[in-house]
């Protein structure tokens, strides 16, 4: 399987707490399990002097760690696959954080 830049959004996209996530390209199935986590903070505007008091929560980093991944075809057999773990890392800090 040959990831584009679609599918690493997509997978982005579908990650929130810890768990799995999967995309299908033909009659290939990608499958990663892993952990994440997220650091932020609420702003408090009233403390600041600025007084809108959004009280918005701000992304300031995420932490993604894959714990395994595999690639399958659809009989159960792996297939190759161009997983790039700190691509999706990277896809996940641009969609979170700033």
């Amino acid at each position: 399987m040959k990831l584009t830049e679609d599918d690493y959004q997509e997978l982005a996209d579908q990650i929130y707490e810890g768990g799995q996530i999967a995309t299908i390209e033909g009659d290939e199935y990608l499958e990663v399990f892993y952990d994440y986590e997220e650091e932020s903070y609420q702003e408090d505007d009233f403390r600041l002097g600025y007084g809108n008091g959004t009280g918005a929560w701000v992304t300031t980093a995420v932490n993604l760690c894959v714990n395994r991944w595999s690639c399958t075809d659809e009989d159960g057999k792996e297939t190759d696959c161009d997983f790039d773990e700190c691509k999706l890392q990277n896809y996940l800090t641009g969609l979170r954080v700033g």
